[in-house]
C-alpha cells in the first residue's frame, strides 16, 4: 500500500492502482524494470546512485528502459518531477518520495492531457477515461482494469487519511479553485494542505470577499 499519508485517500489509492500493473510486486519501492518473480531485480543502499537525480539508482537497464521504483520511473522524469518539489529536496529511495512524485506527475499530466484537475475527478467517481488519458505516462494503465482495482484500493483506506491541520481544511472545491487561480496544481510543492496552498487559499478568498 501507499506509504505516503500527507496526499489525499484518492491519490493513494489512484498510485495503488497504478502500482498494481507497472511493479512486479506492487509493495516493493526497490524494482528494477525486468524484474520477475522469477528472477528479481532490486536495487538497494550499496547500489551507486546517478548524479542530479535524487538518488537514482545507476544500473544496468532492461532493453531501452532504465526505469525504477513502484512507478517505474525513468531517470529524465525523476529529474525533471523532483525539481518542481524545491526547496525540498528528494530521496527517490524514499517510499513516499516516490509516491509524492507519482503523484505529481499524475496531476501534472492529466491537467496537460484535459485541462481538469484529476483530484475531483476521483473525489466525484468519474473514473472513466482517466486510464486512457494517463496511459502515456504508465503504459500498464487500462480502462478495463483500472476503475476495479482503483476502487478495490480506496475501500481499506479511511476518510481524512492524510497528515494535515484537518481543522482548517476547506472544501477541496475552494482548494481546487484557489489553487488553480494562483497557478498552482495540488500537491505541486508542499501537499495539498501545505503552506504553499493554504497561502493561495488565503489568496483566494481575500479575492472573493473574505469567509468560508
Amino acid at each position: 500500500m501507499t506509504v505516503a499519508t500527507d496526499i489525499p485517500r484518492e491519490a493513494r489509492a489512484f498510485l495503488d492502482a497504478v502500482a498494481v500493473g507497472e511493479d512486479n510486486d506492487p509493495r516493493d519501492y526497490d524494482e528494477l524494470v525486468g524484474s520477475t518473480k522469477a528472477r528479481p531485480r532490486k536495487f538497494d543502499a550499496s547500489t551507486p546512485s546517478l548524479p542530479n537525480c535524487f538518488n537514482f539508482p545507476n544500473c544496468p537497464g532492461w532493453g531501452n528502459s532504465h526505469a525504477a521504483g513502484r512507478y517505474q520511473f525513468e531517470p529524465d522524469t525523476v529529474r525533471w518531477v523532483g525539481k518542481t518539489f524545491s526547496p525540498a529536496i528528494p530521496d527517490f529511495r524514499d517510499p513516499a518520495w516516490q509516491d509524492r512524485m507519482g503523484w505529481f506527475l499524475a496531476q501534472h499530466d492529466y491537467r496537460a492531457h484535459t485541462g481538469y484537475q484529476l483530484l475531483p475527478m476521483l473525489r466525484a467517481n468519474r473514473i472513466s477515461g482517466i486510464a486512457a488519458v494517463l496511459k502515456p505516462s504508465w503504459a500498464s494503465l487500462d480502462e478495463s482494469t483500472f476503475r476495479p482495482r482503483y476502487v478495490a484500493a480506496l475501500a481499506p483506506i479511511p476518510d481524512g487519511g492524510v497528515t494535515a491541520p484537518v481543522a482548517t481544511i476547506p472544501e477541496a472545491r475552494d482548494m481546487q479553485a484557489a489553487l488553480t487561480a494562483a497557478g498552482l496544481y495540488s500537491g505541486q510543492l508542499d501537499g495539498l494542505w501545505g503552506p504553499v496552498s493554504q497561502r493561495a487559499l488565503a489568496a483566494y478568498y481575500a479575492r472573493r470577499g473574505g469567509g468560508t
